[in-house]
Formats: C-alpha cells, structure tokens, sequence
C-alpha cells in the first residue's frame, strides 16, 4: 500500500511516536495495541474501501500477525495511531520492524505499509503522525509502494527516493504470452488458461524463428531446488559485501517466509541455488510462480561478479519449467547484468524510499552500498497484492 507521509512545517512539542501515552483516552500519538484493531480495521476500511474481508480471509487476524507477529516487534518500533480520546482512533501508520546490519551494527528499520486517517475527522491525527516521521527521528525509515506525491512528502521529511530500486524489471521468456499476463488486472480474459494456450502457440513458432529468446545457461552451471534454511545461511554469506543489508536472524527470516507463503496469490514461494561445476554456490534465489505463467522474483543474491552467470542459469531454468514471464525489483548490484539480458524492459511502479538520521547510512544507500527488496519489503504482502 501507498504510504502518504505528510510534510508538515510545524514544529510544535511533538512528543516521539513512541512514546506511551501516560494516561489512556488522552488525545495524542502513540504505539498500536491489539485491543486497537477493531478500530484500526474500520480506519483502513474508510480509507481505502477495498480492505472488506474477502472469502474465508480474515483480514483482522492478518494484520494483528503481521503487526505484533514480528521477532523483531517491541512497542517502540512497531505501528502508530493517532488516539482523540472519546473520538477513538482517527489516523494510523503501520509498520514491520525489521533488522539490518549497517556498518557492522544492528539497527531495527521500520517498513512503513499503510498510512490512513478517517476522512476529515482524521485530518488533525495524520499531521501529528506525520511529523513523528522526520528523518531526524529514526534510524531507519523505508517503503517500496510510494507514489509521486507521496515520494515528494518522503524528500519534505528528510528521506530520498532510491530511483534504481525504484524499478522493476520485466524478462519476456514467451513475448506474447507476456503481453497478456502484463495487462491490468481487469483484462481477465486475455489471462486465461486458453488465452495462454493459444498465445503460447504463437510463441513457440517465434521461439523456432528468434533463437535469442530461448536463455541459454552459465557453462556448467546448474540449478538445484533447497529448503529455507539453506537459502538463509547462502545469502547471508553473499550479502556480507554490502555495508547495509538484513540481519535475517534464523527467527525472523523464518516468519518473514511463513508470512510470504500466505500470499496464495502469487503462487508457490521456491527456494533454488545456482551452482558452477563444481558444485559450488554462485547464487541462489526465492520466487513466486505459476508455471505458465509468471515467476516473481522475491530475492536473488550471488556472489559478487558473477551476476551475468547467475541471471542467465536463473531465466535458463525458469524458461525450462514453462514460466512465461520473469518480474522482480531492480537493485544496483543487478542493474549492469540486467541491461545485457535480451528482451528485458523496466517498468516504474512504485517509488522506494527511505529515511535516517545517519548520514553514513544515507550516503552509503545512494551509492549503492545495499542489499534491500523482496522479504525486506511490502512486495511479498497480502495488503498490497490484494488490496
């Protein structure tokens, strides 16, 4: 979900966001309580008009996990309301602590997923909560759904817009088939099973003609299927060379998965490593994907050069499985690699942006320094894929 951080020039004594509020039914900002929920239900239902429970669904239930469900979750860190006392919850800003490395220490980063208010009742509460956002204020603020003008809120604050992060990469393995499964979600028709058929027909007479569609892999490269805690322990080791990057503790990499595996929408979440002849990890990746269909990239890491390798073994074996369409975010380590892919275009989606008091963080964030995206974002999330 879009997250509308307001600018606000006022600097009146705005107390932290975190900061309990001494006496209950006093007007003023403070942390989510689960007895909130009822009420922090009925914000987001005025706000948005779409969050009305779907089917066997319960959404109330999902927010109170992905809420208070965190390992990473203490009341100081988690999500805000605005509380105005006999008039109830009015605003609310909902967050997913989750830990970095940055430069050797740990920090707990909050991912900002939803900000709502009840209409014009609510105007008052969203200000306050919207300076409780400064820069100045946190170690780490981040969202990956921003929109224009919420972007341009995010810079009023004190954050950036990382624009390479911002994007997301699009590999067509079947053309046609692609252009179907890109259409907006109301183009239903053109996504159906036949539909597919019927293009994927067109599609294996211009794979005949066009051999560069079909991806062909690294030499000796291979692609194996592994367990969670496999790719938890790879990735940790090929992460190592950026100066901020997630701590994935065994605890919270392992919620953060079983919350991912609750979003039936995507499809299966697969876990693969990529390995030269030896047998030796260059790689490794977690997906969502429909075969036939498409496959979303959540996380790809590799060691460092060998990006080209590990890409191209990656599409080979997706391709292989009967996977259409190949999406994920774009990330600088990738960028390079990705621009060498044929039939490879970008699209812009959503802004990423980010806050911090630390300059260090900050500067190394605009270089490039850092591996984000995927489970450390909103992209694997029931609220923003089905609402």
């Amino acid at each position: 979900m879009d997250v509308k951080i307001h600018a606000d020039t006022d600097d009146g004594d705005v107390s932290q966001p975190t900061k309990i509020l001494p006496q209950p039914g006093v007007p003023g900002v403070r942390p989510m309580r689960r007895e909130d929920l009822p009420a922090v239900h009925a914000v987001l239902n005025n706000a948005f008009r779409k969050t009305a429970d779907k089917g066997n669904f319960d959404l109330r239930a999902y927010i109170e996990k992905l809420f208070f469900g965190s390992p990473a979750f203490s009341p100081d860190n988690g999500s805000v309301v605005y509380d105005a006392g006999e008039n109830g919850i009015t605003s609310v800003i909902l967050a997913v602590p989750m830990r970095f490395v940055v430069n050797g220490k740990t920090i707990t980063a909050r991912l900002l997923c939803a900000f709502a208010s009840d209409g014009k009742k609510g105007a008052f509460g969203a200000a306050r909560l919207s300076r409780g956002m400064r820069a100045s204020r946190h170690d780490m603020l981040f969202s990956d759904t921003a929109s224009p003008v919420s972007a341009d809120h995010w810079v009023a604050i004190g954050g950036n817009m990382l624009p390479i992060e911002s994007l997301q990469w699009h590999k067509a393995l079947k053309p046609f088939c692609t252009i179907a499964l890109r259409m907006p979600r109301r183009s239903k028709l053109a996504k159906t099973t036949l539909a597919l058929a019927a293009l994927g027909f067109v599609d294996r007479l211009l794979r005949r003609w066009k051999k560069g569609l079909v991806p062909q892999p690294a030499p000796g490269a291979t692609v194996k299927a592994i367990d969670d805690e496999t790719f938890r322990r790879q990735a940790l080791v090929m992460i190592e060379r950026f100066s901020i990057r997630p701590e994935w503790s065994h605890e919270e990499f392992h919620w953060l998965m079983e919350m991912s595996r609750a979003n039936e929408s995507l499809g299966q979440l697969n876990a693969l490593t990529i390995e030269n002849a030896e047998g030796h990890p260059l790689g490794a990746a977690l997906f969502f994907g429909q075969p036939g269909r498409t496959a979303y990239v959540l996380n790809l890491v590799c060691e460092a050069g060998r990006e080209n390798d590990v890409l191209n073994t990656l599409f080979h074996h997706l391709d292989k499985e009967n996977y259409a369409h190949v999406t994920g975010m774009a990330q600088p380590f990738l960028i390079n690699a990705l621009y060498r892919q044929n039939h490879m275009s970008f699209r812009h989606d959503g802004y990423f942006c980010m806050a911090t008091r630390d300059d260090g963080l900050r500067s190394k964030a605009l270089a490039g320094d850092i591996y984000i995206g995927g489970l450390c974002s909103e992209s694997w999330s029931k609220l923003s894929t089905d609402y």
